[in-house]
């Protein structure tokens, strides 16, 4: 099997370029997407090693490349990458030991250095960043990308219900709640609404700088000693710095954070970001698109190029629980951007 001849390509190799003999390794927690696995030489060393779905976002490469820029650059608050096998989709890193907060234990001190680090991602020059990112799954160079993002999930969400093996779950919600309709009428009220910003500001949108996609609590070590790790850069690449901004507000896994850490969060950001107050006003809009978007990616998360990724990082996934997990979502989501609009 690949898991386990990868496995011992994984101890071979670091026992010739890292010149370390592995005593322990063990598979540590089914990650979202991938294989994860904990690793103690004889002398006890600690190390993290991530067998990554191999797919087109290029997830190895991503993480791997920018954890070794941002460290050229400076940057001690992310791992140290060590090595890496493209022909198996894995990669080494150092072992951050600490704890990750849950949503409801941030504090306004945590949400202080998640600011900073949004802030130094967007101050780093264009022109010094020497390796290529070139792939970010869903970027939002400009805001009409988000209405563009909406259209190909939805599209790929109705290509998937005609299947003969699609859940009859996922069929029936389709059908029963006008999904396709609700979707098209909020897109239709934000697309008048992006016709009230200036050709100034819509040329302002094209800003992009390096962020991270999915960013949220969860890439946050606070580790044994005070001090702090960020990790998860899968998908880390070139986009809006408010889309990243939004990402982190709107994201399902932020769904029990405390209204008023969001609200302090895009105070502070709008406050300390160096960004231009004409560029800055776009953020309630764009927080709307992205709220739009969840729609339509809880749509996506149902489809089998999503479900065989939580298959597998997970031998143990529930399928069934899981659409029912994406429509209640949806749901909420959709009272959500509601509520947004009347406002």
């Amino acid at each position: 099997m690949l898991e386990f001849e990868g496995k011992n390509v994984l101890i071979n190799e670091c026992n010739k370029k890292l010149n370390i003999e592995i005593s322990d390794i063990n598979q540590v927690s089914w990650g979202g997407n991938n294989r994860l696995y904990y690793i103690r030489s004889s002398d006890n060393k600690e190390f993290f090693a991530k067998f990554y779905y191999n797919d087109k976002r290029k997830r190895l490469y991503n993480e791997f490349t920018s954890y070794d820029f941002l460290r050229r650059k400076g940057f001690t608050d992310v791992p140290i990458p060590y090595l890496k096998n493209e022909e198996l989709n894995f990669g080494v890193y150092s072992y951050e030991k600490g704890r990750v907060k849950n949503n409801e234990e941030l504090t306004t001190k945590d949400i202080d250095i998640i600011v900073d680090f949004f802030i130094k991602l967007e101050s780093i020059d264009q022109k010094q960043v020497d390796v290529v990112f070139d792939y970010i799954p869903v970027a939002h160079i400009t805001p009409d990308q988000y209405l563009t993002n909406v259209r190909n999930k939805l599209n790929k969400f109705k290509v998937y219900i005609e299947l003969q093996e699609a859940s009859k779950k996922a069929v029936e919600f389709f059908g029963k709640n006008q999904v396709e309709k609700t979707i098209t009428s909020f897109a239709d009220i934000l697309t008048s609404k992006l016709q009230i910003y200036s050709k100034d500001a819509m040329e302002q949108s094209k800003y992009i700088s390096l962020g991270v996609t999915d960013f949220g609590a969860d890439n946050l070590i606070i580790k044994e000693d005070g001090s702090h790790c960020f990790i998860d850069f899968e998908d880390f690449g070139w986009n809006n710095p408010l889309a990243t901004v939004a990402d982190f507000v709107n994201h399902i896994k932020r769904k029990n954070m405390p209204k008023h850490l969001k609200e302090y969060f895009i105070l502070q950001y709008k406050n300390r970001s160096l960004l231009s107050q004409n560029f800055k006003s776009m953020l309630d809009l764009i927080l709307t698109l992205d709220l739009l978007e969840w729609l339509s990616t809880f749509l996506f998360w149902i489809t089998p190029e999503k479900v065989n990724v939580r298959k597998f990082a997970n031998p143990n996934f529930d399928e069934e629980a899981y659409i029912q997990e994406k429509i209640d979502a949806f749901f909420i989501y959709k009272t959500s951007l509601e509520d947004y609009l009347r406002t």
